[in-house]
């Protein structure tokens, strides 16, 4: 398969996104930015200021394990 930001898929399976929520109507009844990984969607921020927060948030994450991993 392809890599992802040059890692094998086999290591890392990268989430897809979507902006907010639509009914059977495709009327919009939730603001968002949403990723998705398989049959599970999380929002993760209402905006792109948000989202960037988010993005912040994990990059924090990455330092602390790799100073326990």
């Amino acid at each position: 398969m392809e890599d992802i930001n040059n890692v094998s898929m086999t290591e890392y399976l990268g989430p897809t996104f979507s902006l907010n929520q639509y009914d059977s109507d495709g009327k919009k009844f939730d603001n968002g930015i949403y990723l998705h990984h398989g049959h599970t969607s999380i929002r993760v921020a209402r905006t792109l200021r948000g989202f960037r927060a988010y993005i912040a948030r994990l990059q924090s994450i990455v330092k602390e394990i790799e100073e326990k991993f």
